[in-house]
């Protein structure tokens, strides 16, 4: 299985040259907005103020409140990525970090024809199936689906996406509809296999997700639980499994925030 990850470059900033890479980050560098905070701790400040936050006002008492008020804290730190005493002390943690769209490409031969492989994807419930470890996904109509992902404590992200390009045997193409939380777009690919030694068809699918708000959107990516690399090679591995048995591997480890429901 190939694999390729494109990130679209950073976009530079207005406060003079770039640092050097791994060069700690000077007082006033950074976004103009202020942020000062890197993605993967803003997701842990996030979700452990989220937690703190419910637990305190839960308890009622002295001790809950002032657990309350840590996971305020923590919860601003998380969604504004800016930190008082990041500030203070000239820290910028966010400084370089790319918060563009993420593109991931792979590709897999699968054993059986193009025009077979294309039918079985557009079959209303493939996506559902292939893509069951992620989300759950209803078919609305011929071209658009509802995607829902479920998060911790109880939280859900939903969108939709319509089918943007269909050319029977060859590819099928999709993007999220106006007010996704995180739009996203994606395509498959049904092509022949490029060695004289190996038979049957290539699959490629790509994946592409655009974080809205800079590293906001980052965090959310990231909170969707699965890496958009990790989520194109397992649903190439449960459609190969699908086309070629007729079901999808069962034995894999789930995450604990959702289950397969095949």
């Amino acid at each position: 299985m190939a694999v390729e990850l494109l990130r679209a470059p950073a976009a530079g900033t207005r406060n003079g040259p770039s640092q050097a890479p791994g060069a700690p980050a000077r007082p006033g560098t950074g976004s103009p907005s202020g942020v000062n905070v890197g993605d993967t701790e803003r997701v842990v400040s996030a979700a452990v103020g989220g937690v703190l936050a419910l637990l305190g006002l839960a308890r009622r008492s002295l001790g809950g409140g002032a657990a309350a008020l840590a996971g305020g804290g923590l919860l601003y730190r998380g969604l504004t990525g800016r930190c008082h005493l990041y500030g203070a002390l000239g820290v910028n943690t966010a400084a370089g970090q790319s918060t563009g769209p993420v593109e991931v490409r792979r590709s897999v031969t699968v054993d059986r024809p193009a025009d077979e492989l294309y039918r079985l994807w557009r079959e209303p419930q493939t996506p559902a199936r292939v893509f069951g470890f992620f989300a759950d996904v209803a078919p609305v109509d011929p071209t658009r689906a509802r995607w829902t992902v479920r998060l911790p404590l109880g939280r859900t992200l939903t969108w939709e996406t319509r089918v943007t390009e269909d050319r029977p045997g060859q590819a099928v193409r999709w993007e999220s509809t106006e007010g996704a939380p995180v739009r996203n777009s994606g395509e498959v690919t049904f092509g022949p296999s490029l060695s004289p030694l190996e038979k049957g068809t290539v699959v490629t699918l790509r994946v592409r997700f655009t974080p809205p708000g800079g590293a906001v959107g980052g965090g959310l990516v990231k909170l969707l639980g699965v890496a958009p690399d990790a989520l194109a090679g397992k649903a190439l591995k449960y459609f190969r499994s699908l086309a070629e048995t007729g079901e999808i591997p069962t034995t894999d480890r789930q995450p604990a925030a959702r289950s397969d429901t095949r």
